[in-house]
């Protein structure tokens, strides 16, 4: 999981999450924050 601001024209500073998952669903976006690295 990380974090970041994007950079595109328009949204210059908003925050962002980026998580690591298998698929486009909850249970595998929980999965993602749970799993260590």
């Amino acid at each position: 999981m990380g974090n970041s601001d994007t950079h595109l024209e328009g949204q210059i500073g908003i925050p962002h999450t980026v998580v690591l998952a298998e698929e486009l669903s909850t249970a595998a976006i929980l999965a993602g924050i749970r799993e260590k690295s």
